[in-house]
């Protein structure tokens, strides 16, 4: 769907406060699976602050492979999506987690549904919704 050509990518936050944010990406696309689907990302605008591109002046999760419990692609020594839950582009591990476990504000660990931005690793989000054009 965005291999061949390049989407937008907005994704809207809510957190257990009320509070409302937006990251958009002018340029998202994932590439095929002899890539193991990579996240490719560019021209971030939002109010939700940086949660993929980078990580003090470092990339995370641009350009990263898809990883999950069984296809570990992340640099960590240890399984990211493992400690994490859910697949996600981990790079070492994350700064957003958007396919954690759903908890009601606090989950155990690094497992929820994360922005570091917007909470930090100890909460986790009310809503999170990703839509491409």
């Amino acid at each position: 769907m965005t291999k061949d050509t390049p989407r937008e990518l907005r994704i809207d936050i809510e957190t257990f406060s009320g509070r409302k944010v937006y990251a958009m990406y002018s340029e998202f696309n994932i590439s095929s699976e002899s890539e193991k689907y990579k996240l490719h990302l560019a021209g971030y605008t939002g109010d939700a602050g940086e949660g993929l591109l980078f990580e003090y002046d470092l990339p995370t999760h641009n350009g990263k492979p898809f990883s999950t419990f069984d296809a570990d692609y992340d640099r960590r020594k240890g399984c990211c999506a493992c400690e994490c839950g859910g697949g996600w582009w981990y790079g070492d591990c994350f700064l957003s987690n958007l396919n954690g476990k759903y908890y009601a504000e606090r989950p155990p660990g690094y497992q929820g549904i994360l922005w570091y931005t917007i909470v930090e690793y100890n909460r986790s989000l009310k809503f999170v919704q990703m839509s491409i054009r």
